[in-house]
C-alpha cells in the first residue's frame, strides 16, 4: 500500500499522526481557480501532532504526500501495519477473484460459443435429414402414381379392346342371325316346293296332263332352286 493511500486511511478514520518533513516554512501548491489549492493544510505542533486538516479536493492530496518524508503514528501504531496488510490480502484476494470471474465469463462464453454451434449444426443436420426425407417421399409418391397412372391406362387400353371385340362379336353374330334367317326362310321355301313335288307324283295320269302346262313355269323354279342349293353350298 503506498503513503498516499495509507494516509488517506489515517486521515478518514481521524487518526492523529506526525509528519516529519524536510521543509514546512512555505508551502505552496497551485492556485485556487486551477482547482489545485489547498486550505488550512497542515498545523505542525510538534510531537503532538495533526490538530486539523483540512482538505478541500481529494486529488491534491499527493501533491502533499510528495513534500512527506516519513509517516508515523501516535496512538495505535500496531494497528495500521495490520489494517494494511489486511487491506493488502483483502486487494489481492478480491484480484483474484476478478481473475477467476474474467476466466469463467471466458470459459462460459466459449462454452456458449460451443453450444451455439451445436445447435446451428444440429439445426442444419435435422434439416437436411428432414429434406432428404420429404425428397425421397416425394420420389416415392411420383413413382408410385405413375405406376398406377400406367395400370390405370394399360386398364383402359384392355377395356377398348374388349368394347371393340364384342362389337365384332355382335356384328358377327347378328350377320349369322341374319344369314341364318335367310337361310331359313329359303329352307321354308325349298321345303314347299318339295312338297308340292311329291303332291304331282301322286296324282292321277290326267291330273298329269292337266299339269304339263305348268312345266315349263316348274322347269324354271327348279333351275332357281338349284341356284339356291350352290348358294347354300358357298356359305
Amino acid at each position: 500500500m503506498s503513503r498516499f493511500q495509507i494516509l488517506k486511511r489515517i486521515l478518514g478514520g481521524g487518526i492523529k499522526a506526525k509528519i516529519l518533513r524536510r521543509e514546512t516554512e512555505d508551502l505552496d501548491v497551485g492556485k485556487q481557480d486551477t482547482g489545485e489549492d489547498l486550505e488550512g493544510i497542515v498545523e505542525l505542533e510538534g510531537s503532538e501532532g495533526i490538530e486539523s486538516v483540512d482538505i478541500r479536493r481529494g486529488k491534491d492530496m499527493e501533491k502533499v504526500i510528495n513534500e512527506v518524508d516519513e509517516v508515523s503514528l501516535i496512538e495505535s501504531d500496531s494497528d495500521v501495519p495490520e489494517i494494511a496488510e489486511t487491506l493488502d490480502s483483502h486487494t489481492k484476494a478480491i484480484d483474484d477473484i476478478k481473475s477467476e470471474i474474467e476466466k469463467l465469463n471466458e470459459r462460459i462464453s466459449s462454452i456458449e460459443s460451443m453450444v451455439k454451434a451445436l445447435e446451428q449444426s444440429s439445426t442444419d443436420e435435422s434439416f437436411s435429414d428432414l429434406e432428404l426425407t420429404v425428397r425421397s417421399l416425394e420420389e416415392r409418391i411420383a413413382s408410385e402414381t405413375a405406376e398406377r397412372i400406367n395400370e390405370i391406362e394399360k386398364l383402359r387400353n384392355s377395356i377398348k379392346t374388349l368394347e371393340n371385340s364384342v362389337n365384332e362379336s355382335k356384328s358377327e353374330i347378328t350377320k349369322a342371325l341374319s344369314d341364318m334367317s335367310e337361310l331359313l326362310e329359303y329352307a321354308l321355301w325349298n321345303s314347299n316346293i318339295c312338297r308340292e313335288k311329291l303332291e304331282s307324283l301322286t296324282k292321277k295320269p290326267e291330273e298329269i296332263e292337266m299339269d304339263k302346262e305348268h312345266r315349263d313355269e316348274n322347269r324354271a323354279e327348279n333351275e332357281e332352286l338349284k341356284r339356291s342349293i350352290d348358294i347354300i353350298d358357298e356359305l
